[in-house]
């Protein structure tokens, strides 16, 4: 009678650890793309007076980690990221207070990333994004490319909505992240942006910062 108590016990630990942590989601990278363009025009001048780049393209691999920051003797500072690993995706960029140049500036922010998974498993894909200063965060979009072709817009024009969850079915699917803006500013004015995609995990709800981002991705190595 012990044992078949202590049998029945063990069954029952066993279905509640299988209930608490199901298998874990297969997912593969099959592609991961990404780039930034980023300069600032004063007044009327004719040429920019700051920038930064980084890409990746679909032939160098299905992971990265790029950074750039403001040329040397740049007018604005600047700092830029995108990554890409096995759990998902960031971007974040940051412009620091801008207090000169009473003129005006013009300011050109382009940036992608793109991945294309392949999901074995129902899989719950994440995004978030959180936005402060002169750019809205409704310029900052997510966007699902389904197996069927049919796109769901996780984050997009609702400046409300800075979160979205989806369980994905087995397929292969695109998620991107895109800005794309011209933009003309007064002093002061700044930015600070970032958007986080993951596939592995929720994604944390409190806002990040530039230190914060940098920290928690080589801080620690």
């Amino acid at each position: 009678m012990r044992l078949s108590r202590m049998t029945n016990c063990f069954v029952v630990i066993a279905l509640v650890g299988l209930l608490s942590n199901p298998a874990g989601a297969a997912v593969e990278i099959l592609e991961a793309q990404g780039f930034l363009q980023h300069w600032a025009l004063y007044a009327s001048s004719h040429s920019p007076c700051a920038g930064a780049s980084w890409s990746h393209d679909v032939e160098e691999g299905t992971t990265f980690d790029l950074q750039a920051t403001s040329f040397d003797g740049s007018c604005v500072v600047s700092n830029w990221m995108g990554r890409c690993d096995g759990s998902g995706f960031l971007y974040a960029g940051d412009l620091p207070p801008v207090t000169e140049g009473l003129l005006g500036w013009n300011i050109h922010l382009e940036s992608q990333i793109s991945v294309l998974l392949e999901l074995t498993t129902p899989t719950r894909i994440s995004a978030i994004r959180s936005v402060e200063g002169m750019l809205s965060s409704e310029l900052h979009t997510v966007v699902l490319t389904l197996p069927d072709g049919a796109t769901d817009v996780l984050l997009g024009s609702d400046p409300e909505v800075n979160n979205a969850e989806r369980m994905l079915s087995a397929g292969i699917h695109r998620i991107t992240f895109s800005i794309e803006t011209d933009s003309v500013w007064n002093v002061p004015f700044s930015y600070s942006g970032l958007v986080e995609v993951n596939w592995d995990g929720p994604v944390g709800l409190e806002r990040q910062t530039w230190g914060g981002v940098k920290s928690m991705y080589h801080g620690g190595r």
